[in-house]
């Protein structure tokens, strides 16, 4: 699985209408499977969401600034995106995402969303409502096990304005809710 099918998991949870031509792609091949870091115990294969040679572009104050500041939350699980904010994180996918990576989850040999790591306090991801070790369930009431799966939550939300999100957080299911406003 490449970062464009990631980013594109993270932004149809967004409602975003789709990845820069200036993001590139980096493919990682999983090689064997590792322990998630979150102690659970249960498989998961790296999907790189970093730039190419596998470093993270760390997001610096003045190029995510004006995300941030079309980012707010109505609650723990209630998130408002100004659509100036959504393309300009379509536009800079490498730099808004920062370090956040996504780690395919598997429990009993079935891929059941992507855990998340590198989700950084301040940083956009964690402005939306993701917290480090979550693991992104559905989108849009589209279960994440599938690139696939992905695909089709994305071609369906990239225009919406209400976007329902499951994440498991430590070990509770839970709803997000991000809403795209002008």
């Amino acid at each position: 699985m490449n970062r464009r099918v990631l980013g594109m998991l993270l932004l149809a949870g967004l409602g975003g209408c789709g990845a820069s031509s200036q993001a590139r792609a980096t493919e990682t091949t999983p090689t064997e499977t590792t322990p998630s870091s979150n102690g659970n115990g249960h498989g998961a294969a790296p999907v790189s969401v970093t730039s190419a040679g596998d470093s993270a572009v760390a997001p610096t104050v003045g190029s995510i600034g004006p995300i941030l500041a079309g980012i707010h939350r109505i609650s723990p699980q209630e998130t408002t995106i100004t659509r100036a904010a959504l393309d300009q994180i379509l536009g800079e996918l490498d730099t808004s995402l920062g370090a956040t990576r996504g780690l395919a989850e598997t429990r009993q040999g079935r891929e059941i969303g992507f855990h998340l790591v590198g989700v950084e306090p301040g940083a956009v991801m964690s402005a939306l409502g993701f917290e480090e070790d979550d693991v992104v369930v559905s989108v849009g009431g589209y279960e994440m096990t599938t690139p696939d799966r992905v695909l089709e939550a994305y071609t369906l939300l990239r225009s919406a304005t209400l976007i329902p999100i499951e994440v498991e957080r430590r070990g509770t299911r839970q709803p997000l809710t991000i809403r795209v406003v002008p």
